[in-house]
């Protein structure tokens, strides 16, 4: 009789495990915060903040490839602040966990995205502490871009794996950027 009731008791609490991590999907936290120029402190406008999430294997969610789950996104106001409400929403696939925590990616045609170089000037090694910034509220600064060949760099620059629907902005100003180096459009 005994033996019944661990049994119960291991499952549910495996179900619960299962639980947490398919309701997590259902947090919504709010990143906020203000793009400006590294060198003059300006705002800058029309700067696309997009967060993305992936899944992986409930197996190898650490070591596993990735797949898109899902994007939001907005753009800098005129006065360089933006604010989002991010959810990754449920994932429906029990096979799947979301992969923690999301992707973030900023650009401005002009202006050097959030490359890892940009992350360890910026005091971060990872996403792993933006994210939180993102919560607090953050200023960003953006290094201006200083030659062709610097733009050239970054005209390919996006997260991979997302369709180019679910970023739409994000695509805009990549397109932008390729204009600028004088290349076509992705899309």
């Amino acid at each position: 009789m005994k033996l019944r009731y661990w049994v119960l008791i291991a499952i549910l609490a495996g179900f619960g495990g299962c639980t947490y991590g398919f309701l997590s999907g259902l947090r919504t936290d709010v990143y906020h915060g203000r793009v400006v120029d590294e060198e003059t402190g300006l705002p800058l406008a029309g700067t696309v903040v997009a967060v993305i999430w992936y899944k992986s294997s409930y197996l190898a969610p650490e070591g596993g490839p990735k797949e898109f789950l899902a994007a939001q996104e907005t753009a800098t106001k005129a006065d360089g602040t933006f604010s989002l409400r991010v959810s990754s929403g449920l994932d429906w696939d029990p096979t799947t966990v979301r992969v923690d925590p999301p992707e973030i990616s900023i650009f401005k045609p002009g202006y050097e995205p959030n490359t890892p170089a940009w992350l360890v000037r910026g005091g971060f090694n990872t996403y792993r502490p933006l994210v939180p910034a993102l919560v607090a509220g953050i200023t960003l600064k953006l290094r201006k871009l200083k030659s062709k060949e610097e733009i050239e760099m970054f005209t390919s620059y996006g997260p991979v794996g997302v369709p180019s629907n679910a970023i739409p902005k994000f695509i805009a100003v990549v397109n932008e950027q390729r204009k600028l180096a004088g290349f076509e459009p992705l899309l």
